[in-house]
């Protein structure tokens, strides 16, 4: 798969979820590369983490989305980083 390529070459920051909110975020890239996530949060029976550029669900339905999809920066659609948490 190609997430699996691009892990290799990736820059991985983890953010893990503890009652709503991101505790812990260390991105080992460049700055000006850096994506910040604004918050991960639950609504209904969704749990998804969001930035500036788009919404990523972690979990819907009962379904998780474990490891599943990353979170692109701008027109660069550079890979910066996955998403891991505790349900």
């Amino acid at each position: 798969m190609r997430w699996k390529s691009r892990l290799a070459a990736a820059a991985i920051a983890t953010a893990v979820m503890a009652g709503g909110t991101v505790v812990t975020a260390a991105p080992a890239v460049a700055a000006d590369h850096r994506i910040a996530v604004d918050g991960i949060h639950k609504k209904a029976d969704c749990v998804y983490a969001q930035n500036s550029w788009r919404t990523h669900i972690l979990r819907k339905g009962g379904k998780i989305y474990a490891g599943e999809g990353c979170l692109y920066a701008g027109a660069a659609r550079k890979w910066m980083f996955s998403i891991s948490y505790t349900l």
